[in-house]
């Protein structure tokens, strides 16, 4: 389970970035509290009630997933998922070869594609957003976005897409945490399960259906 640190309101603050932690917790099969895992920072927001609380441009959500009685967890911004014991302790981290981008080779098209989604109204207001001093933009795009695990034990670990690559990227490692390749799945399919041989998911088209 996952729950915010204190009330998990957001507020304006003095200092316009809103940092909430998360805590991971297990617990056992009649609902017992097992142990706390994890203490993990969501996305940085930006707090001005009157542009909604936007996220921080370029900052990965973490992700995690129950691997047996492990947990694994990535915080998303580089190439690696932790893979946490039972009882909280640290048991190994898998790391693979990824290409990276620097976000100043791509600022200038996300921006314009970041801005493409705002009510023509407000996008004066969100363009001094994007342009503001001191806003914690990361130097490198966000490696990771969603972490997964088949049946058998691999871990699926789904790479961060920019607003106009298609089609998502996965690297799967095996339960040792060894690389053993890379596929992509068909754009606005959500994957449902992973069999030994098949992926089920679901497909939305451009009307939702």
């Amino acid at each position: 389970a996952r729950m915010p640190q204190g009330s998990g309101t957001l507020r304006e603050d003095a200092a316009r970035i809103v940092e909430t932690t998360f805590s991971l917790f297990a617990y056992d099969p009649d609902g017992g509290l097992a142990t706390r895992l994890a203490d993990i920072p969501s996305r940085p927001r930006f707090g001005e009630g009157r542009l909604g609380f936007p996220y921080v441009p370029l900052t990965p959500d973490p992700s995690f997933a129950a691997a047996g009685n492990d947990l694994l967890l990535s915080l998303g911004q580089d190439p690696e998922v932790n893979q946490i014991g039972p009882d909280g302790s640290l048991r190994a981290i898998l790391r693979w070869n990824q290409t990276r981008t620097r976000v100043s080779e791509v600022w200038s098209r996300f921006s314009e594609d970041y801005l493409s989604q705002v009510d023509e109204g407000r996008r004066p207001a969100y363009s001094r957003f994007l342009a503001m001093a001191g806003l914690p933009i990361p130097a490198l795009v966000p490696a990771v976005s969603e972490v997964r695990v088949d049946p058998l034990g691999f871990f699926w670990v789904q790479q961060y897409r920019l607003p106009w690559e298609v089609e998502p990227v996965w690297h799967i490692l095996s339960p040792e945490g060894v690389w053993v390749g890379s596929m992509q799945t068909p754009l606005n399919v959500r994957i449902l399960e992973i069999g030994e041989d098949y992926l089920l998911g679901r497909h939305r088209d451009e009307l939702d259906i």
